[in-house]
């Protein structure tokens, strides 16, 4: 019987206090650089390839907004160091969120990432170095959270 696994071993264990390395079995002769079928070699290239893909108009983002935090404390179970069940408060966060969504277009969203774009521009980040020749040596930025969807553009 033939088993399946989904990440494969890619080389040796360094010690053996260690597991070898694993990767995705589809990428198990190197990480993808770009996704298939597409032709983009940065973040903002990919993007502007997947709006021609959808559209202008297609809903690329959507948030429910945060209307109220509400707390409530509970006794909950938790063994202590000795081993014993006790009995401790805790605090529990809910969020309590808007019905209807707010929802991006692909547009809108584009329209967003092209004004960042002009205004680190303007601040001096740009895509070549001062000499114009090793793209290594180009500003590179990445602000990424996913704790919003305004951080994900």
């Amino acid at each position: 019987m033939s088993s399946f696994e989904i990440n494969v071993p890619v080389g040796p264990a360094e010690s053996p206090h260690e597991t070898a390395p694993r990767r995705y079995y589809k990428a198990k002769d190197g990480i993808a650089v770009r996704p298939p079928g597409m032709h983009c070699n940065t973040v903002y290239e990919l993007f502007n390839e997947t709006v021609k893909m959808h559209g202008e108009n297609a809903p690329c983002q959507s948030w429910r907004k945060l209307i109220n935090m509400h707390y409530q404390r509970k006794m909950v179970k938790k063994m202590a160091p000795d081993g014993q069940i006790v009995d401790v408060e805790k605090e529990w966060a809910y969020f309590e969120k808007s019905d209807t969504p707010t929802v991006v277009s692909f547009g809108e969203v584009k329209e967003i990432t092209d004004s960042l774009g002009r205004g680190l521009k303007k601040l001096g980040v740009t895509d070549m170095n001062p000499s114009g020749h090793n793209p290594d040596e180009s500003s590179k930025i990445c602000l990424f959270g996913s704790t919003t969807a305004q951080w994900t553009v």
